[in-house]
């Protein structure tokens, strides 16, 4: 087996990045709580996602004044992997196949990020990692907030202006998919208007993988999702 030893520079940013995400108490308490994930989920891995399906708002929202919305670019996905969220070379790979990054900046400061995929997505549910989303459908994934600029209605914001974006440019479905037990993004989902489309199953046992989809009220991209999963 290959062991990959990460540059001394990159580490140290990574450190940096998790601490501001989550303090230094929050940074050490996450990085043993992964260590021990992943040396589990080798051998054996059981994950329940909800697909939650967003309303294609026909208007913008109002902004929250003090941010700035827009789209990002690849200077913003730099900072992504500042904070520990996002390795540069993934984000302009998402760039080059056509997803895009929607920010929120206070000032100079990048306070909001989030990811809308248009062509596929990553899951580990899927072959080779990558899911085809079905034509039409885009997925937002990987949303994330500063502490200090939560709970102040940045992210509404943010996600309703992506997702108009999305709709005038024809797509006809906004997804995401949330983990069953996250409530905390269940909750916050929900409060985008968000409505439960299909439940997704997967269990892997060594190489063995399962995957089952079923409809929540959507069953045209429950079946949609079990082909692409198949």
């Amino acid at each position: 087996m290959a062991t990959v030893v990460s540059h001394p520079k990159r580490l140290v940013a990574r450190v940096r990045g998790a601490v501001r995400r989550h303090g230094a108490v929050g940074a050490a308490r996450h990085a043993a709580v992964r260590t021990v994930r992943v040396a589990r989920t080798r051998a054996y891995l059981s994950e329940m996602h909800i697909w939650y399906e967003f309303p294609l708002w026909d208007a913008s929202p109002d902004p929250v004044d003090g941010y700035r919305i827009r789209q990002g670019t690849e200077s913003d996905a730099a900072e992504l992997e500042q904070l520990g969220l996002l390795r540069l070379p993934a984000a302009r790979e998402y760039l080059a196949e056509g997803a895009q990054l929607w920010v929120a900046t206070h000032g100079d400061e990048l306070v909001y990020m989030v990811w809308f995929h248009r062509d596929w997505v990553p899951a580990i549910a899927a072959a080779g990692g990558r899911l085809q989303l079905p034509p039409g459908v885009a997925c937002l994934e990987n949303a994330f907030a500063l502490p200090a600029h939560r709970h102040l209605g940045v992210g509404r914001c943010v996600i309703k202006r992506a997702v108009l974006s999305h709709a005038n440019a024809g797509f006809e479905h906004v997804v995401a998919k949330v983990a069953e037990d996250n409530i905390a993004s269940r909750k916050s989902v929900a409060k985008l208007d968000g409505r439960e489309a299909a439940r997704m199953h997967f269990r892997r046992i060594g190489f063995a993988r399962r995957v089952r989809v079923e409809s929540l009220g959507n069953a045209d991209l429950a079946a949609a999702l079990a082909e692409r999963l198949s």
